[in-house]
C-alpha cells in the first residue's frame, strides 16, 4: 500500500488532469467532439490510424473484437473501411459517456457501452480484445493501486474476456513520452510469461509504443 505522502501526491496529480475551462469549451464544441483526434489521445488522424493498423496485424479480419477504452468507437469505422466488412462484430467500452454518445451519433451500427471495463460480463466476450494506448493514462480514482498493478489488472480482464487472444499497446520507457505512463517491455513480458502460456512482445512498431500479444487456447 502507498504511504500517506504518496497518496496525497497521486491525488494531486489526478486533480491536475481534470479539464480546464478551455478544454471544457472544446468538449462542448460538437465539431471538435466528432472529428478531433486529440480528444481520443492522438496528435493526428494519421497517427491514430497508424496505431490501429500496427496493433491488429495478427488478428484475422473476420474476428469479433472487444475494444477496451474505445473512445468514440473510431476503430469500428476504421476497420469497416479497411476490411470492407458490413457485419463487423464489435463492442467498444469506455467510461466517458460524452465520447460514447458521440460515437453512437456519428457511426451507424456501432455497438458501444459506457462502463468501467472491469464490469464486463460473460456475454460481452469476443474473439479478440484490444487496448490501443488506453493504459497510457490513468482515469480511475483508485489511488491505492500502482500503475503496474493497474496494468496487470487490465491485462487479466482482457484475457478473461477474449476467446482467442488479446493485444495491448503501451508507451515504451525507452522513449521520453510526455504526460504518459511508460512501461518496460522486458519486465511486463517476464510477468506475463509467469501468468500465461503464449506471450509475444513486438517492439518493432514505428512509434514509441510496443505491443503485448497473448494468445488463448480454448
Amino acid at each position: 500500500f502507498m504511504k500517506k505522502e504518496e497518496t496525497e501526491v497521486l491525488e494531486k496529480e489526478l486533480n491536475e488532469i481534470q479539464p480546464t475551462q478551455e478544454e471544457l469549451s472544446e468538449l462542448n464544441d460538437q465539431g471538435y467532439l466528432e472529428d478531433s483526434a486529440a480528444i481520443v489521445g492522438y496528435a493526428t488522424r494519421q497517427e491514430q490510424f497508424k496505431a490501429y493498423a500496427e496493433s491488429v496485424l495478427v488478428i484475422p479480419p473476420e474476428s469479433s473484437i472487444l475494444d477496451f477504452g474505445c473512445g468514440r468507437g473510431d476503430f469500428f469505422a476504421w476497420h469497416q473501411s479497411v476490411y470492407q466488412r458490413e457485419n463487423f462484430d464489435y463492442l467498444g467500452v469506455d467510461a466517458n459517456q460524452v465520447l460514447i454518445d458521440t460515437g453512437l451519433k456519428i457511426y451507424t451500427g456501432v455497438n458501444l457501452k459506457c462502463t468501467d471495463w472491469n464490469n464486463l460480463k460473460e456475454e460481452d466476450k469476443k474473439d479478440w480484445c484490444i487496448n490501443i494506448r488506453s493504459n497510457n493514462l490513468r482515469y480511475d480514482a483508485a489511488v491505492e493501486t500502482s500503475n503496474e498493478d493497474y496494468l496487470k489488472s487490465t491485462i487479466s480482464k482482457m484475457y478473461e474476456m477474449c476467446n482467442q487472444g488479446m493485444i495491448i499497446s503501451l508507451s515504451s520507457d525507452k522513449f521520453d513520452v510526455e504526460n504518459q505512463l511508460s512501461y518496460n517491455a522486458g519486465e511486463i513480458l517476464k510477468w506475463a510469461l509467469q501468468e500465461y502460456d503464449q506471450v509475444v512482445v513486438d517492439h518493432t512498431t514505428e512509434t514509441n509504443q510496443f505491443l503485448i500479444v497473448i494468445y488463448k487456447n480454448n
